[in-house]
């Protein structure tokens, strides 16, 4: 593929990436069908975006990124954007946060391994959203505590089934199952850091984590 990419920096030190990736061709994906040995045949691609973050020093500042995916394949393309920002409360606190949302339509991909070996694929409108928050307090030049919280959705519903053969190419199919899917995600932390003496660290951590999978 042909990729270009622009990196201004401004005297207020605001930075912007603005980058686009052309592949005009077919591409073998090694990875998706999940078996050694088996590929599958996915279209050309074009993709663009951009990228921008602010003046880390001041007391608030945030990155914006925005992503767009389009394939060589009728209605199948994607979206992505994030939003960052980040609060310098003071010399000691900073609170930072993200939040980013992606949605897909028609895409395709691996879905389930059948008997036999059989490889189903998939066209799915797919959606994922993605929201954290951290915040960490330095006592001193030695010791500081941070709270990490983070969620994450993602749906997928699929509009079509497809066998994979071979040489790659995707076969329409009617399976007995469903591959929709609904997945939640809850993660906090806390982390105690401890500098004891030249690049030696006691660290105390307590982490909890919560998925809940409503596949089929």
């Amino acid at each position: 593929g042909v990729q270009t990419c622009a990196l201004p920096i401004w005297r207020n030190y605001l930075t912007m990436v603005v980058y686009g990736f052309v592949q005009p061709f077919a591409v073998h994906d090694y990875y998706d069908p999940r078996v050694a040995g088996r590929f599958v045949v996915l279209p050309g691609n074009e993709q663009m975006g951009c990228y921008f973050s602010s003046d880390y020093r001041k007391t608030f500042a945030f990155d914006i990124s925005l992503d767009y995916n389009r394939w060589e394949r009728k209605g199948t393309h994607r979206l992505d954007w994030m939003i960052a920002p980040r609060w310098k409360v003071n010399r000691k606190l900073l609170i930072e946060g993200a939040s980013s949302w992606s949605t897909g339509h028609h895409q395709l991909g691996f879905c389930n391994l059948g008997a036999n070996g059989t490889i189903y694929f998939g066209d799915r409108d797919v959606k994922n959203i993605e929201n954290m928050l951290n915040a960490t307090y330095t006592l001193n030049n030695k010791m500081s505590f941070s709270f990490g919280a983070r969620h994450y959705w993602s749906s997928g519903r699929y509009s079509g089934y497809y066998l994979l053969e071979d040489n790659g190419q995707l076969h329409v199919t009617k399976p007995d199952f469903s591959a929709d899917y609904d997945f939640n995600a809850w993660q906090m932390n806390l982390l105690y850091t401890w500098q004891i003496g030249p690049g030696r660290f006691v660290s105390f951590a307590w982490k909890n984590l919560i998925n809940h999978d409503n596949a089929g």
